[in-house]
């Protein structure tokens, strides 16, 4: 029951002037032709952005690992090296 009258709204679309207008001024864009770009960046100012692309994608994981480094330094840090593993060992087992 619906079909009918979603083709006949559907083809009432397609031809209706405002999509019409719109294909028509879309064509006065004729002369844009994909290709390389017509404005030259310096190489200095291409580093510059190709850092700061970097800097934010790789900026969070690489502080998170720094931070995670530092907390595995310490940790380590406070742990108790014996010098006798023999009595480390027993001290071990007996807890």
């Amino acid at each position: 029951m619906l079909a009918p009258i979603l083709k006949r709204v559907a083809g009432r679309a397609v031809r209706s002037p405002a999509l019409q207008q719109q294909s028509r001024a879309a064509s006065a864009y004729g002369d844009i032709v994909a290709g390389p770009p017509t404005n030259k960046i310096s190489g200095a100012e291409m580093l510059v952005h190709g850092a700061f692309i970097v800097l934010g994608v790789m900026g969070y994981p690489m502080i998170a690992a720094f931070t995670v480094a530092g907390h595995k330094r310490a940790e380590f840090a406070e742990m108790e090296i014996p010098e006798n593993w023999a009595a480390w060992k027993e001290r071990q087992q007996k807890k």
